[in-house]
């Protein structure tokens, strides 16, 4: 992707192919502010990872639980309700607040800080380079995943034929589906918000 620049050079940020590789790769990610109100940004992109298939936790200390799964309040409790290594640490933030977020997804060996959609700092950035973690910044992981088709999420529509779908125009963004609670049959649908507040 690009560098962001800071007084002691670019930090290096992972492009279109190392994040689809990550996205493959990973099975364990914390997401820290998730929240249970389900208008929330947060909420919808904890709902669609979980429904991708991935384990994964609320860390947020203000939850006690995010979509039937425990809130841990930090990141030390992700890795230890998530039995191993953070694969992702997925930041749902204001960048000003990142930069401690950084520096405990590097004490816990975390591989990856991801800041959502609308979050830059590379100061927090530089503090995770310097711990060996890979770096996101301002995309949502679960655009990403749709992009790049990791595993075969349901469509929130399941009645609509998915081949019948127009593919996307080069260059625009697909609209953006509503965050609808769970359905009473207890299916977890993907929600495709993405946003840094």
């Amino acid at each position: 992707m690009y560098p962001t620049e800071s007084q002691d050079g670019p930090v290096p940020l992972l492009d279109d192919a190392a994040i689809a590789e990550v996205l493959r790769a990973a099975r364990r990610i914390a997401v820290v502010g998730a929240s249970s109100n389900p208008a929330r940004p947060s909420n919808g992109v904890f709902r669609t990872l979980v429904a991708a298939g991935y384990d994964c936790v609320p860390v947020n200390p203000n939850e006690a639980m995010v979509e039937g799964v425990a809130a841990v309040a930090t990141l030390a409790e992700a890795a230890a309700a998530l039995g191993g290594p953070i694969d992702i640490v997925d930041v749902f933030r204001r960048s000003e607040l990142t930069e401690e977020i950084a520096r405990e997804a590097v004490a816990v060996g975390a591989r990856v800080l991801w800041l959502q959609l609308g979050i830059v700092n590379e100061a927090a950035a530089r503090i995770a380079a310097e711990g060996g973690l890979a770096i996101v910044m301002d995309r949502c992981t679960a655009i990403e995943i749709r992009r790049v088709a990791r595993r075969r999420v349901r469509p929130c529509n399941p009645g609509r034929d998915p081949a019948r779908r127009a593919p996307p125009s080069s260059g625009t963004r697909r609209p953006v589906e509503t965050h609808d609670a769970v359905p009473e049959d207890g299916v977890v649908r993907a929600a495709w918000g993405c946003s840094g507040s």
